[in-house]
């Protein structure tokens, strides 16, 4: 027998949030918090607003924000980023900056012609769109999945999130997911590094600790100390291949939502720690200013050494 709750979460997957991603595509706004006040209200709504208000009152770097308005913003991002599975089939060269805007892309152009590019990323903003944005640009993209068990997703979720996986990976111009959890994985890295192929590695290495615990190297963060995975990182630098910097966020660009892509280029000469160490601090600085953006803020607790 179908559960209610079942036909709720399905209503909104497959109901709420296509009609959430036409309005994001038609209406004008002028801040994030016009789209806290359209935003859907999701089966995880009321779990995110206590651990937003929680972490407020927990950690120090979140010290005198507002816990209503940055669980609004939090929310708002993250249905975002899910509705953002039904924009995946317009996707098109001629509309990509519709969506998108790239930072500092020439960082990455450079490093392109060098072979594959490792891109240090976060899991921030709309950052499956960043992904596909790339591979829309013409760059063949690789970004790493880590190893999820789809039988743990409730089944509205789960059809979302292969979804998502699969229409997104359509615009990676010939790249694929590279599953963490699957036989082919490391064969696959080792194969484009190898080849000098020229590629995007899209890593977002900003995990908690109970991910990869024993591949990790501790860095300063957050007034504490976090453990970041090293060996991607190691790989690229014995071969002298390079290293980049990109963090996603979701802004409000002349009224219109836009999946903003911001790449940095990480200084010469630095070696495995102190590349983990810059990372660690640039994304301290991203969360200290835009801590909504940042899709594990509601479990932040555990990235703490």
């Amino acid at each position: 027998m179908i559960s209610p709750e079942f036909i709720r979460q399905t209503i909104y997957y497959f109901v709420k949030l296509p009609l959430f991603s036409l309005q994001l595509r038609r209406n004008q706004f002028s801040a994030l918090e016009d789209i806290s006040s359209i935003c859907p209200s999701g089966p995880k709504t009321e779990y995110y607003h206590n651990a937003i208000v929680q972490a407020c009152g927990t950690h120090s770097f979140l010290g005198g924000r507002d816990p209503e308005r940055l669980f609004g913003l939090y929310n708002a991002i993250s249905a975002i980023r899910e509705a953002d599975t039904f924009i995946y089939p317009f996707l098109t060269n001629k509309n990509l900056r519709s969506f998108n805007e790239f930072r500092n892309i020439e960082i990455l152009s450079l490093s392109y012609e060098k072979g594959p590019v490792l891109i240090l990323y976060a899991h921030t903003g709309s950052y499956y769109q960043a992904s596909a944005a790339s591979g829309v640009l013409g760059y063949k993209v690789y970004p790493i999945a880590y190893g999820t068990d789809l039988t743990t997703m409730e089944k509205p979720f789960r059809w979302l999130f292969q979804l998502n996986m699969s229409l997104s990976e359509r615009h990676f111009s010939g790249g694929s997911y590279l599953y963490t959890n699957t036989p082919s994985f490391t064969r696959s890295l080792k194969k484009i590094v190898a080849e000098r192929e020229r590629a995007i590695i899209y890593s977002a290495i900003d995990l908690p600790l109970s991910f990869m615990d024993r591949e990790r190297r501790e860095v300063p963060f957050l007034e504490g100390k976090t453990a970041l995975p090293h060996k991607l990182v190691k790989m690229f630098l014995r071969r002298l291949l390079p290293v980049v910097i990109a963090f996603s966020s979701v802004r409000i660009i002349e009224g219109k939502v836009k999946r903003v892509l911001h790449f940095e280029k990480i200084p010469d000469s630095l070696q495995v720690e102190e590349i983990l160490r810059y990372y660690a601090s640039r994304l301290e600085d991203f969360l200290r200013r835009d801590p909504e953006q940042f899709l594990n803020l509601i479990n932040i607790g555990d990235f703490y050494v």
